[in-house]
């Protein structure tokens, strides 16, 4: 009998696809293992995946030293799209590669090249043209938003060899507009202590922490044996990061302990960490972001608890109308019943606690549709701005979504304000400004009377632009619109005044087949006014519903098999009206396709 590392040999070293510029050799070691080996002298490795296959483990290393180990669901039947393994960092070394549980007669050993470019990203229909996603891979929540010297830097919880939650990093993307963003690769990836999760960047222009003047700081979660928060600082702009050597800087015995997110309290001269604990959230602060003092705990008596906490953020915000007057708001994640969502909270915050506004039993919803999770701010803003961003999926149906090459992408930019109403403060989230220079106007509609019903046909530009206009129901008990396509594939919103509620209805909008929970439909509570202000931004599979300058928000992903291109008006039990409707299109040139660098 031989041994087992020799039962199979497949030597694939000649050139068998003649895509690539580069062969490697393949052994088959046993029943679960395969051996990979090549010479890094190209820049990536490309990896063929099946879509909704097994995972395979990946082990690389260099002589006897393990540098990354990776979960890959390799293509055994066909390769729906290819990902690649950065050998950048390993130049002309000898690389060997174990993978275990592959099948010796996959086709993707066929198909390993090495190459000096990254895969042209798979077409999709549903991929977006004005809101950020990854090229390919995985993508969850938004993490380590900070604004330096003109740039936005969005970092994002990313696995880059697969559509699945897995091999948690960070993915980095920088963006001058918050319209078209350039993707700059991984630039956190697991270590010893564990996965990389959720967290935050700070600029630190005083040295506080000791990596250098104006260092870029990540302060995130290593998800190991247990949940620990870590640093890593980067003195070249975001684009590489180091680990600090001390790390964690923060431990606790809970079993959820993670989404760091600090800011630097100017009353107090210190920095500040609040982050998820359980089900509430846990106050920190710190003089150089390494050593952490407790300060207080929130949330145990207030707001949802259906599910662990997760997220946090902690800002001032502005009052619309009363100049010089703020408060502070906390936003929260958290699961549901059916899903996915974020509560807010309004308060003071002396710099150590933080004392909430409203009753311990109100919840306040910052949006109403099934798709806005994990939502947070950018550091750094000037003009006291607070832009947030959300991650736009819903764990219930996120890994099933029917993209293939990537899936998640995030919500629109929002600017955020506090405004003033009967029933308190409440949080308005309206499209961030800029994005109103990368849109041009299509058509405009005075006004409209709708008796029953009427249809429309926008000029949209492949199931993309910007609505906006004005819906007077002027009596009527239920008015509102649908936007349809040629295969009856529709989107409802209705408003029932004598609810005071709107209805978003997906249940027909395309594609819902892959999850029991995607068609399912939230309550959106609207005054009983007759008359509703509505920007309405359509990105392909995604609508995103702005009502009465965004006092009310509704963030659903929708999947037709066509492009929505008409639109159906209806009113019962009086006319409707509507007043002052604008179509608007993505400006040329906005959405060309950014390379990986």
């Amino acid at each position: 009998m031989k041994p087992l590392f020799v039962l199979w040999t497949l030597c694939l070293s000649v050139f068998f696809a003649p895509a690539c510029d580069r062969a490697v050799e393949v052994h088959r070691l046993n029943n679960r293992e395969t051996s990979v080996s090549f010479t890094a002298d190209r820049d990536f490795l490309w990896l063929p995946v099946e879509d909704g296959a097994p995972n395979a483990i990946l082990s690389f290393s260099i002589g006897d030293r393990t540098i990354r180990n990776i979960r890959v669901a390799l293509a055994r039947e066909r390769a729906d799209y290819t990902v690649p393994f950065d050998l950048r960092p390993y130049r002309d070394r000898e690389i060997v590669c174990r993978v275990s549980d592959c099948p010796y007669d996959a086709v993707c050993w066929e198909l390993l090249c090495l190459r000096d470019q990254v895969p042209e990203p798979a077409e999709d229909p549903y991929r977006p043209l004005f809101h950020h996603a990854p090229s390919y891979g995985w993508m969850n929540d938004p993490n380590g938003m900070v604004y330096e010297n003109g740039t936005y830097h969005l970092f994002y919880q990313y696995n880059p060899y697969g559509n699945r939650w897995e091999n948690m990093s960070w993915g980095h993307a920088v963006s001058r507009d918050l319209v078209n963003w350039e993707e700059c690769g991984v630039v956190l990836e697991p270590d010893s202590l564990g996965a990389v999760f959720s967290g935050c960047c700070v600029l630190d222009p005083d040295n506080t922490a000791g990596f250098g003047k104006d260092a870029m700081i990540a302060i995130y979660t290593a998800a190991g044996a247990r949940q620990t928060q870590c640093l890593a600082y980067s003195v070249d702009g975001g684009k590489t990061f180091s680990r600090y050597a001390g790390n964690p800087v923060l431990t606790s015995e809970r079993a959820d302990f993670r989404d760091p997110k600090v800011f630097y309290h100017d009353r107090t001269g210190r920095w500040v960490m609040i982050l998820a604990a359980g089900q509430a959230l846990d106050i920190y602060s710190s003089p150089d972001l390494r050593t952490w003092h407790f300060e207080s705990r929130f949330g145990e008596a207030y707001g949802a608890h259906d599910g662990v906490w997760e997220c946090p953020d902690l800002f001032p915000l502005g009052v619309m109308g009363e100049p010089g007057h703020s408060r502070w708001v906390i936003l929260c994640s958290l699961g549901v019943e059916d899903g996915s969502r974020v509560q807010y909270f309004v308060g003071d915050f002396d710099g150590k606690t933080f004392t909430p506004e409203q009753a311990p039993s109100t919840v306040n919803w910052m949006d109403f549709g099934r798709d806005h999770y994990a939502t947070v701010s950018w550091n750094g803003l000037p003009e006291g701005r607070r832009i947030a961003l959300g991650w736009m999926n819903n764990w219930k149906y996120a890994n099933e979504v029917p993209s293939v090459a990537y899936r998640g992408c995030n919500t629109l930019p929002r600017d955020l304000a506090l405004k003033r109403t009967d029933d308190g403060l409440v949080l308005v989230a309206a499209p961030a400004r800029e994005l109103e220079e990368a849109f041009v106007t299509t058509s405009v509609l005075p006004e409209l009377s709708v008796a029953a019903e009427q249809n429309i046909t926008p000029e949209l530009t492949a199931g993309t632009g910007r609505i906006e206009m004005e819906l007077d129901g002027d009596g009527a008990e239920v008015f509102g619109f649908k936007l349809f396509n040629c295969r009856g594939e529709y989107v409802d919103v209705c408003i029932n005044r004598v609810e005071g509620m709107m209805y978003v209805d997906r249940s027909h909008a395309g594609r819902s087949d892959f999850s029991p929970y995607f068609a399912t439909t939230r309550p959106v509570p609207l005054s009983r006014s007759e008359v509703h202000s509505f920007s309405l931004w359509l990105d392909r599979a995604s609508l995103e519903i702005f009502v009465d300058g965004g006092e009310a928000t509704v963030t659903n992903l929708i999947y037709p098999t066509e492009p929505y291109d008409r639109m159906n008006f209806y009113a019962k039990g009086g006319l409707m009206y509507v007043r002052n409707l604008k179509t608007s299109v993505l400006k040329t040139g906005n959405n060309d396709d950014e390379k990986y660098e």
